[in-house]
């Protein structure tokens, strides 16, 4: 075990209540600078993840606008406006979520590894499968849930692919069946100025 230096101890208040003190204001000092810490993390972090995202929507709004004609007629405006505004607010969620906690919980990892290894470095070296089976098992599950997750957008955008086509043919239709009622209406105008002459 680590043994505390002779003149640390030394300084120590020997009082009961000298003791709670220093107590308290060690946790203060700590607390204040373990919401200092995340309060600059979440800082940096979302500041990274706005400029990014306004970067990549940039790019796309630039890509959209040397589109052929054709393409924007074919698909609608809608569908690039959602590309633009939409899916790179998606975006800007992944990444927020994904650097706000990442980078946390590795740095507390290694701190606790380090700790661990401090205290006794022969157990954590002992129980090594332990210690892989405890870092990989999380990664997995996180993985294996983004899979999952990353399927129901599929799915939905297949469903509305479907739909959008049904209204489309629905949309082509009716207006076949009104151009086709309006050359009905104007032969049968026709026929009647025809017969009246």
């Amino acid at each position: 075990w680590p043994q505390i230096p002779g003149f640390v101890s030394a300084m120590l208040p020997a009082s009961a209540y000298g003791g709670v003190v220093l107590l308290m204001a060690g946790l203060a000092l700590l607390t204040l600078v373990g919401a200092s810490a995340n309060y600059l993390h979440q800082m940096v972090s979302m500041g990274l993840c706005a400029r990014t995202a306004a970067m990549i929507r940039l790019e796309v709004f630039q890509h959209c606008i040397h589109l052929p004609l054709a393409a924007v007629t074919q698909q609608g405006p809608t569908e690039f406006t959602s590309r633009v505004l939409r899916d790179t607010g998606e975006l800007r969620a992944g990444f927020e979520s994904l650097t706000s906690k990442t980078i946390a919980q590795i740095t507390k990892g290694v701190a606790a590894f380090l700790a661990a290894l401090l205290f006794d470095w022969r157990l954590v070296l002992e129980r090594w499968p332990l210690v892989l089976l405890l870092l990989t098992l999380p990664v997995l599950f996180k993985l294996a849930l983004v899979a999952a997750l990353a399927r129901v957008p599929a799915k939905a955008k297949e469903a509305g692919e479907a739909k959008r086509n049904q209204l489309i043919a629905a949309m082509s239709f009716e207006r076949d069946s009104n151009r086709q009622r309006q050359r009905c209406r104007t032969d049968h105008t026709g026929q009647d100025g025809s017969r009246s002459q």
